[in-house]
């Protein structure tokens, strides 16, 4: 046996590693899975309802306008139309979300695939990709949040100016 090659102990070793290396590798891959499609899920559900209150609204403005036009006071058909547009605005900023959700998702999956994976413990190294993937899928979260929070901002203040516009239409 020559100098240069391992002893039993260092192969039985070696293998030992290679199989704890591997779990660990396992367990990260099945956390980034489930994480990744439980945080996909709910930030859609979240960005598909509110696509569906602002368009819900804005087609039930419309009706309601509808009527307006036909009655005798045709004049208030403009106050309720004028402010479908904070709905209109609404599905934008929440299809746009949409969008930057994907992205976050993008970005974990990119960062996840950038990490190094070693026999040698912790096995799981993150690169400088890793990081940069990281980064831009915090950036792409929080922009998700704020036209989230936006989108659902547009539904209470359109639902505010509608309700003034009926209080104006009834008199009261």
């Amino acid at each position: 046996m020559s100098e240069n090659e391992p002893t039993e102990r260092e192969k039985w070793d070696w293998e030992q590693r290679k199989h704890v290396a591997g779990r660990a590798h396992d367990r990260e891959f099945e956390f980034f899975t489930q994480s990744n499609d439980s945080s996909m899920t709910n930030s859609n559900i979240t960005l598909r309802t509110l696509v569906l209150i602002n368009g819900a609204a804005a087609l039930a403005i419309l009706t309601f306008a509808g009527n307006l036009l036909t009655s005798e006071d045709g004049n208030q058909f403009s106050n309720m139309v004028s402010n479908i547009e904070w709905f209109v605005w609404g599905v934008a900023l929440a299809t746009f979300g949409i969008a930057m959700a994907y992205f976050v998702s993008y970005c974990i999956t990119a960062g996840s695939g950038a990490r190094e994976r070693t026999w040698e413990h912790p096995y799981i190294l993150d690169t400088v990709a890793t990081k940069r993937w990281l980064w831009a899928a915090r950036i792409f979260h929080v922009l998700a949040i704020l036209v989230a929070l936006a989108s659902l901002g547009m539904f209470v203040y359109g639902m505010l100016e509608i309700s003034h516009a009926m209080l104006n239409f009834t008199g009261k």
